[in-house]
């Protein structure tokens, strides 16, 4: 559970997927006596980059203007409504949070939003996910409003599709980099029909070192994925699933691609000195 502090709060709306409740716990050091943003941080369409955005009441009130704006809405049970203005071009942004106050915690949880929050598609993935754009583009969709059961299942059925090309990429950085005729073989028994946890256990040595930041190894990850079932988790555990799948995915595609065209770039100029 997540301590409220200024910086949660802020973090929650500006990042927070819609339909998406997170619970808070009130902290030692700060109680919060209001639900309130002066400004917040979002992409904005017309400046086509991330802007600041201004609360339009405390834009108001910095302009010398009304002096009686609305009063900042206390945190209680009920919806919450926010309106946001760029500072370059004014384009506004209107989020509306629905808060359910208990003793010491609050559950929110944002109910809308626009405009809506652009999908931020990865060019890595999108190239990968070629022949499977139609799951992708759902699984993003999904992601974006915290469906997290349907965004898991799609990030399931993508893998599930492109676990041997995966493979076949990391089968290319081990004999370009480093060729361990035992770790390729480790690597190729993956592609049989051995049981998944047999494909854990190998997904979790078969993989360079150098592929595995701070020893947390992505392909490991991924059959882990795989093997999990869907039916008895929450929409919550299954949208944190569809997250790590997705960026361990991600990592492991802009890692090999990267590798492979610094490779490749690096012998057509030495081949000519």
């Amino acid at each position: 559970m997540t301590e409220i502090t200024p910086k949660s709060l802020r973090e929650f709306i500006e990042t927070k997927q819609l339909y998406c409740a997170e619970e808070f716990t009130e902290g030692l050091l700060w109680k919060p006596s209001n639900l309130w943003f002066s400004e917040i941080d979002a992409f904005c369409p017309r400046c086509k980059k991330e802007k600041t955005y201004l609360n339009t009441e405390e834009v108001i009130r910095s302009r010398g203007g009304m002096t009686s704006s609305t009063p900042k809405p206390r945190i209680k049970s009920g919806i919450h409504h926010f309106d946001f203005k760029c500072v370059s071009c004014f384009q506004k942004v209107c989020i509306w949070v629905d808060a359910k106050v208990k003793e010491s915690t609050y559950v929110l949880e944002k109910i809308g939003e626009i405009p809506r929050k652009r999908l931020d598609r990865d060019t890595a993935l999108q190239k990968f996910f070629s022949d499977d754009q139609e799951c992708y583009e759902r699984a993003l969709v999904c992601l974006s409003h915290g469906y997290g059961i349907a965004a898991y299942a799609y990030m399931r059925r993508i893998a599930e599709n492109h676990i041997d090309s995966l493979l076949s990429l990391v089968t290319k950085e081990v004999e370009a980099s480093n060729p361990d005729p035992e770790l390729i073989e480790k690597i190729e028994t993956l592609h049989g029909n051995s049981p998944m946890s047999e494909k854990i256990r190998i997904a979790n040595i078969a993989i360079p070192s150098s592929l595995n930041p701070d020893g947390l190894n992505p392909l490991g990850k991924i059959y882990k994925a795989l093997s999990e079932g869907i039916h008895s988790r929450s929409e919550s555990e299954c949208l944190e699933s569809a997250t790590n799948l997705m960026e361990s995915i991600r990592y492991l595609i802009s890692e090999l691609t990267e590798r492979s065209k610094n490779r490749n770039q690096y012998l057509k100029i030495t081949q000519k000195i």
